[in-house]
């Protein structure tokens, strides 16, 4: 069955989200979980209220996407949730580099090895800059770094960054 309307979602806050996606997963209908994601991102941005859960949404759907192998569909929702990180909080921002992180998996998966490269370095800067080094998020910038260094036969490189992951983790 689809949704017809997420009604009053811009009151929601990110666990309100978090429950109504997790019942929707719950189910494993992935028609059903997309067309979820899908309402909400039309319906906030309609409403224009609450930007950073629409930044959130964006992200899950560019997540959804992701797991799915729709690469392109994932790169431009997760464009979208940068572009509202950029408005929300800047580009010297923990967020922005999750955002940046986000992206460039999206690119390793789809074999831009060196692309994805780039990016995470971009991600590892933000963090370093803002002397955020002991972080989950910083961890998981060295974990994908370290694939994608593993896939383009780099493997001095990619144990070292695995390393570092492990030592945070």
């Amino acid at each position: 069955m689809p949704e017809r309307q997420i009604r009053g979602i811009s009151k929601w806050d990110a666990k309100e989200f978090y429950h109504q996606l997790g019942v929707r997963y719950r189910t494993h209908d992935m028609e059903r979980i997309e067309q979820f994601l899908a309402e909400c991102v039309r319906s906030l941005g309609e409403e224009q209220k609450n930007s950073m859960l629409l930044c959130v949404v964006c992200n899950e759907l560019g997540s959804f996407y992701r797991g799915t192998s729709r690469y392109q569909e994932s790169l431009s929702a997760f464009r979208k949730s940068q572009e509202l990180v950029l408005d929300l909080k800047g580009r010297d921002t923990a967020d922005y580099a999750v955002s940046v992180n986000n992206i460039a998996g999206t690119y390793r998966l789809m074999g831009e090895y060196e692309q994805a490269v780039s990016l995470f370095l971009e991600a590892l800067n933000i963090h370093e800059k803002l002397g955020d080094r002991q972080s989950y998020a910083y961890a998981s910038v060295h974990n994908n770094l370290a694939l994608a260094c593993q896939e383009l036969g780099q493997l001095f490189r990619a144990a070292s960054h695995l390393e570092t992951a492990l030592r945070l983790i």
